[in-house]
């Protein structure tokens, strides 16, 4: 399992830290003025900056995990890197999904929030904007009504060896484009494919190769998460001095 520590601090350093922001609780207490929340019978104080949410949180399965985010159905197996955009495939490209699901797959909370500014017709064009939101914030009181979207985010490659995170959306309801998404996701994990959007039908379809292509070589010296931090950049929300709050809030 992956640690985001790994490239910020050492075990010691960890261990030291954790002391100081974490605390047993026996269930009842709550969390006050809004500065933690309460996860099983751990109180976890919230993340102090960008730096120390990644050091307080050993991993982000792990935060996920105790907030019972878990994987989906979806993600089941059937049988020198410069940045790593979020994004999903572009119709033209050849792709694989890593086969590791543990260690390279992850799901987290989201909040989707636009901005009212522009005219009305800009308006109607723009998508709002996506905040992935760090496990120990889900429940803060100023996030909890709005982060009720979960995505998950998959390491893949393409043919000429770029790296990119592909992120899926689930939904407990039947939607023709995930759930073809999904399909392909999996079949992504044991051969090249391409993702093409069929607008007539409403769904996403899925072409494997004709040849049989060489696996690709996957990094060996890269932390999924700590790709996936950088990836997401200010729209990793992973403390309350982030500017979605004053979004939120109308104070912004």
């Amino acid at each position: 399992m992956f640690k985001l520590s790994e490239h910020f601090a050492s075990q010691a350093t960890i261990e030291a830290e954790e002391s100081h922001v974490t605390n047993v609780n026996d269930g009842s207490a709550e969390p006050t003025n809004g500065t933690g929340s309460t996860v099983g019978h751990t109180t976890t104080k919230e993340p102090a900056s960008f730096d120390a949410a990644i050091r307080q949180v050993k991993s982000l399965k792990k935060a996920a995990a105790e907030r019972g985010i878990g994987h989906q159905a979806s993600t089941e197996i059937e049988t020198g890197v410069g940045a790593v955009k979020v994004r999903k495939p572009k119709p033209h490209e050849w792709v694989r999904v890593h086969p590791d699901i543990d260690d390279f797959s992850l799901v987290l909370p989201v909040i989707r929030f636009g901005d009212e500014g522009g005219s009305e017709d800009d308006n109607k064009l723009a998508k709002p904007d996506e905040y992935v939101i760090h496990p120990v914030l889900q429940d803060h009181p100023d996030l909890s009504d709005d982060a009720n979207k979960l995505k998950e985010f998959h390491l893949a490659i393409t043919r000429k060896g770029t790296l990119f995170i592909w992120p899926h959306t689930v939904l407990d309801a039947e939607n023709l484009w995930l759930d073809t998404e999904a399909k392909i996701i999996q079949t992504a994990r044991k051969q090249w494919v391409r993702q093409i959007s069929d607008t007539r039908e409403g769904m996403y379809r899925g072409k494997q190769s004709a040849q049989k292509w060489a696996d690709p070589k996957w990094p060996t010296d890269l932390s999924f998460e700590d790709l996936l931090v950088k990836g997401l950049g200010d729209k990793f929300v992973a403390s309350t001095t982030h500017p979605l709050f004053d979004k939120l809030l109308g104070r912004a």
